[in-house]
């Protein structure tokens, strides 16, 4: 019975370390940067050499991995890439903007039902038509879309912390910054999401940053922080004023938030 006892205590010992060995090694790739390493690398739909190919890579590019699977790293496809959706689960809000209204929300490769699913939203998020046509409605699909890229094609890389401003080179500072201004959006707790942020502050432009697609910054007491925010809202009636602003923290090239909601402060 002792020596029952002390197989059964080897085995959970035996995976106890193996989930502190190794699940963090999967965990860790959510704060990866990547750099393709060859021109003309394919992104596929799953990780295989059989799955379809959905884009391109560019030698130099720079990706987000969020995943590792044997040989094979899942990525955010960057912000060129755009996707496809049925029209009849959107409800325009604007010329160029449209709420999502099912639950969740497939996003295909190409206008068809058959086609291969690259990505998913959730309802109501606030999502960027390029073009409507048969009855659906192509959208940027930054920062939804996922796809896969064989190991051997991508080169890590550190994050660029020496290119932000000085309040957020101090990585203790930063995270004591991020803790007192920054909250997970309460309408985005059921996705478990912890990368959607909001934060409040006052919005400035932004000098161009190589490799960085921000376009804007937020100041407020605690820290700095880049933004991306699409064309489609008229950023100058919020300029240098008091905002908050919603949105995904995306490392491309850099660290910033990608803003899919932003109103003035109260």
């Amino acid at each position: 019975m002792v020596k029952t006892h002390l197989f059964v205590y080897k085995i959970i010992l035996i995976g106890f370390i193996s989930s502190t060995l190794f699940i963090p090694l999967y965990a860790r790739t959510n704060s990866l940067n990547g750099k393709i390493n060859k021109e003309g690398i394919n992104i596929r739909a799953d990780s295989t050499v059989f799955a379809k190919s959905i884009g391109v890579l560019k030698k130099g590019e720079n990706v987000r991995i969020i995943k590792s699977r044997f040989d094979w790293y899942k990525i955010i496809l960057p912000s060129r890439f755009t996707c496809y959706t049925s029209s009849a689960y959107l409800k325009k809000i604007g010329i160029k903007t449209a709420r999502v209204k099912a639950t969740i929300l497939n996003l295909r490769f190409e206008p068809s039902l058959d086609s291969v699913i690259i990505g998913k939203v959730k309802e109501n998020t606030i999502v960027h038509i390029v073009r409507e046509q048969n009855g659906w409605t192509e959208i940027q699909g930054f920062p939804y879309l996922r796809g896969w890229v064989n190991k051997k094609f991508i080169s890590f890389m550190p994050d660029r912390v020496q290119k932000l401003p000085p309040a957020l080179n101090n990585k203790k500072e930063n995270k004591i910054a991020a803790a007192k201004v920054i909250s997970h959006s309460p309408n985005r707790k059921e996705t478990k999401d912890y990368n959607y942020f909001t934060i409040e502050g006052t919005i400035y432009k932004l000098g161009r940053i190589e490799n960085c697609p921000a376009n804007y910054k937020l100041k407020n007491k605690f820290a700095t922080f880049f933004l991306k925010i699409p064309e489609v809202y008229n950023v100058n009636n919020f300029l240098n004023k008091k905002v908050t602003v919603k949105g995904m923290r995306i490392y491309e090239g850099c660290s910033y938030i990608y803003i899919d909601k932003i109103s003035l402060s109260k």
